[in-house]
């Protein structure tokens, strides 16, 4: 079968700031799909089950990266901590889009740091959840080295949930608080935010890109989602596009996962919307070539 590895990285981003990535691939010399993983808001690449989805897509026979936006709250030394809440304030759309640009280079011009034998990086699926669904969204849309795309229980309004929720409030005081349960901190998001999304209303705008995008793209739904509601689908559905395709499945907006996650196995709703995935990338590979 190969032996399984595991490489940890960390880049410095166009942002300014550092962050970690971490590759997984089972080596036999097979150049395999690469999927790049982005973490929704207040997450992170090792929440929870990520590192079992890490693993359950390796054995599938892909590469699969996951990465921290720079800007997510958690550092190189603390990953599993939101210990600089200054930087998560300030994180935006722009700056996690120069976040995957600064990756993809790096893939594209570091040969020495990871085995290319191994990974197809003419086949990159880019794969987000919840908010990181939202970027992946654009990211797909504006980068040809991204060859298809999926996402997970995506925020698919980011007008009406980032840039006008207590809008003149937010403007005059220059930061929104929100109350993180599992760590108990009052997490500051910045005024810039509404800025950045308001700049580039029509750049960061799923239906347009919805509408128009031409290479393969993949929604999944939890039906349950109590974050994002399963109707903000109807963005998409709206967009009738050919190259579009949806799923709605049971499970909660985490796919019924939590952090810390301690089973060994997947949860159930996680577990199908991977086997759709993975059907959906083989055989768009089966119809291109």
């Amino acid at each position: 079968m190969g032996q399984k590895i595991k490489q940890e990285f960390q880049l410095n981003s166009n942002t300014g700031k550092p962050f970690l990535f971490d590759i997984s691939y089972i080596k036999n010399t097979k150049k395999k799909p690469l999927i790049i993983f982005v973490h929704g808001f207040k997450g992170f690449k090792d929440w929870g089950f990520f590192n079992l989805m890490s693993n359950w897509f390796t054995e599938q026979g892909f590469v699969f990266l996951k990465m921290n936006f720079s800007f997510n709250g958690t550092t190189p030394d603390s990953p599993l901590d939101f210990v600089d809440l200054n930087a998560f304030g300030k994180n935006n759309f722009s700056k996690e889009l120069l976040d995957i640009d600064s990756l993809l280079n790096h893939l594209l011009s570091n040969p020495t740091s990871i085995d290319f034998t191994e990974l197809n990086l003419d086949n990159i699926t880019l794969l987000g959840h919840s908010k990181g669904g939202a970027t992946t969204l654009i990211k797909a849309f504006e980068d040809n080295r991204i060859t298809k795309a999926a996402t997970l229980a995506s925020v698919l309004d980011i007008k009406t949930r980032y840039a006008e929720q207590n809008i003149d409030v937010w403007k005059k005081e220059g930061v929104l608080y929100i109350y993180n349960n599992r760590t108990k901190q009052n997490m500051p998001i910045y005024y810039q935010l509404a800025e950045d999304i308001l700049i580039n209303e029509t750049r960061f705008n799923p239906s347009i890109i919805l509408s128009q995008i031409q290479k393969p793209i993949f929604l999944i739904h939890p039906i349950q989602d109590e974050t994002v509601p399963i109707q903000e689908l109807q963005i998409a559905k709206k967009a009738n596009n050919p190259f579009l395709e949806i799923a709605e499945i049971n499970g909660n907006h985490t796919f019924d996962g939590t952090h810390p996650y301690t089973p060994s196995s997947l949860p159930k709703s996680a577990l199908t919307a991977f086997q759709l995935i993975k059907k959906f990338i083989y055989n768009d590979t089966s119809r291109n070539n």
